[in-house]
């Protein structure tokens, strides 16, 4: 499965941790087996056996997704848990949504059915009321017809691929781990790296204590999403201490949860055809739709702005990417926490950048980035986009933070564009509609299925018309 945001070049761990921390792999291993039943050498089989007898499963659209026993006695953690549920539903339908072109009312009916089920019964401790039992929530909680109905009508139409308006069926089966601590996340990737040697490779590494999101292959593709941040104050032996993820916007949880499930579908929908800005932008807009800003460490600046913590998202396909601590960053770029798609920054960037371009025919996108001290500033030109893309080296590292939050947030509001403004208002979104499923079905012929839609193509070299030129002029 392809990576949509480059692995970290570094983990900030070294600097928040000057002494290099031994994580006790092993120790945490052990944990898990002893607390999920496991007797004997860890494998694959045997994480698949705790599953099924110490966890809750249940499935939301096409994810099928788990959540440990003993964690539904505390309301706190059950109500973690709902925030999750409802998060990974709603990517999915809002996705489902842009594919289509609009909500069918099979597919609106039957989500608000499950949303107001989740929601009966997340703000309650329901430990007691399972009985400690593992299994089928659905059946543990004694669900509704209506909800379980729902629950059925969903997965059919997104395994079927009719919920993004596709005749081919889901590549392979989507599932998310959720970890409610940070224990259980160590000890949950601790286990699955000691189940096989690629396994081991990705999630036994010292970093695995900073991160709060991972991708693992075996036994099978599983989504390991923790639902707290590590604690920027960890040291010595001390490496389950938490930082709850809505410290600093109150619906954090709620971004990361929709970033990785959006990661999750894009990645195994599109899989490894579809350029990688378009990706990220795809997935940064899914979450503005869904939480109505988006703060997560998608990209942009990996090193943290120089804080003392770090949560940049390297979503699925290696075990060694992951999600990592939340960072206390403030960069210009996140003024807006893109509520506003980030438009308002990059048409202030855009005129600066023109007040110092003398060459009128280069003030088009031309943008204005600075440097980690704000003392220094360059300019970066347009086309970003497809193959003509301007490829002229990584600039300066003093540039590099800013140079991707730009990324970011061009990105991001190139495909809001796309979405909402590439043409007249009664054909926008169906257009929309078809580029998307013209990029599952064929993503390397992204340049021909843009001139089938909008009559030009995706990505053209300055003085050439294309839809990156378009949203330029739009700016």
């Amino acid at each position: 499965m392809k990576v949509l945001i480059p692995i970290l070049l570094a983990s900030l761990a070294g600097a928040l941790r000057p002494q290099q921390r031994t994580v006790p792999y092993e120790k945490f291993a052990t944990a898990f087996a002893t607390r999920n039943g496991i007797e004997g050498p860890p494998d694959g089989g045997k994480f698949e056996q705790a599953l099924n007898k110490h966890w809750v499963r249940l499935s939301v659209a096409g994810v099928t997704v788990w959540y440990p026993v003993e964690s539904l006695g505390r309301r706190s953690s059950v109500a973690r848990f709902g925030q999750a549920l409802t998060a990974i539903l709603e990517a999915q339908l809002t996705l489902s949504d842009w594919m289509t072109g609009e909500r069918g009312k099979p597919l609106s009916s039957a989500g608000r059915s499950l949303r107001k089920w989740i929601q009966s019964w997340q703000k309650r401790s329901i430990g007691k009321k399972i009985g400690g039992s593992a299994g089928d929530l659905l059946d543990l909680l004694r669900a509704p017809d209506v909800a379980r109905r729902a629950t059925k009508e969903l997965r059919e139409l997104f395994e079927s691929g009719k919920a993004f308006g596709l005749t081919v069926k889901a590549p392979r089966p989507q599932r998310i781990v959720l970890c409610p601590d940070r224990r259980t996340f160590l000890e949950t990737a601790c286990f699955l790296g000691a189940v096989s040697a690629a396994n081991k490779t990705g999630l036994w590494q010292n970093n695995i204590v900073d991160r709060a999101q991972s991708f693992v292959g075996d036994p099978f593709p599983i989504e390991l999403v923790a639902l707290e941040y590590a604690s920027p104050t960890q040291s010595g032996q001390d490496f389950t201490s938490s930082l709850d993820m809505n410290t600093r916007e109150k619906n954090g949880l709620q971004q990361h949860v929709t970033q990785v499930t959006t990661s999750t579908l894009v990645g195994t929908w599109f899989g490894q055809g579809l350029p990688r800005r378009l990706e990220a932008g795809l997935v940064t807009n899914v979450v503005i739709a869904v939480c109505g800003e988006d703060n997560t460490r998608s990209g942009g600046d990996e090193r943290g702005g120089h804080a003392a913590a770090k949560s940049a998202f390297v979503p699925g396909g290696k075990s060694e990417g992951g999600q990592f601590m939340a960072a206390n960053l403030d960069s210009p770029w996140r003024s807006t926490k893109g509520r506003d798609w980030f438009e308002k920054i990059l048409g202030h960037r855009m005129k600066s950048a023109a007040k110092k371009t003398r060459d009128k025919t280069r003030r088009l996108g031309a943008f204005v980035i600075h440097s980690d001290d704000q003392s220094d500033s360059r300019l970066v030109y347009a086309p970003f986009l497809g193959a003509a893309a301007n490829t002229p080296g990584p600039v300066p590292a003093t540039f590099a933070g800013d140079h991707n939050e730009f990324l970011r947030a061009y990105a991001c509001g190139f495909v809001h564009w796309l979405r909402v403004r590439a043409g007249k208002r009664s054909v926008v979104q169906a257009r929309f509609a078809q580029f998307l499923r013209g990029l599952q079905a064929s993503p390397k012929d992204l340049d021909k299925i843009s001139q089938e839609i909008y009559g030009v193509p995706f990505s053209a070299p300055r003085g050439d018309d294309g839809l990156e030129w378009r949203f330029l002029k739009s700016l």
